[in-house]
């Protein structure tokens, strides 16, 4: 929505930065026109807020329509950043390692690279971050 122009100059610069992968960037705003979009990417602009979900789904369609289609897709909030060039590249080599998981995600800490925000619950009655844990679905969908 536009409130964090430094926040999300920070996010796009550290994706921007990865390497060993190829990375194609998407920037949904989700009830607004982005005002931060990288050379070379794509920028929807929804006209009302549809929420995360919605928002993500439709950087996903607009990837899809662009042709191309990548194996993998990150959501990278406006509010975060990967602190390590590599990040993407270990993430795709884990996913290489378990082709059983439906997804493999980054721990999530706060700017001291150390604590995990508490606003972010990733996963229920795991009390270790740094073990997996039980994640929920929705059955018949």
């Amino acid at each position: 929505m536009n409130e964090r122009p430094e926040e999300e100059a920070l996010a796009q610069k550290t994706l921007l930065a990865q390497t060993g992968v190829e990375v194609r960037v998407c920037v949904v705003g989700n009830g607004c026109t982005p005002q931060v979009v990288p050379p070379g990417a794509i920028a929807v602009a929804l006209p009302e807020n549809i929420g995360i979900p919605g928002g993500r789904n439709a950087g996903v369609e607009a990837l899809r329509e662009a042709g191309n289609p990548a194996q993998y897709v990150l959501f990278l909030d406006n509010d975060a950043c990967l602190p390590r060039p590599d990040v993407l590249a270990r993430l795709v080599t884990a996913a290489a390692e378990h082709p059983e998981a439906a997804y493999v995600q980054p721990r999530l800490t706060g700017p001291d690279d150390v604590t995990t925000p508490r606003r972010w619950v990733p996963r229920l009655r795991a009390g270790v971050p740094g073990r997996p844990g039980t994640i929920t679905c929705r059955r018949g969908r």
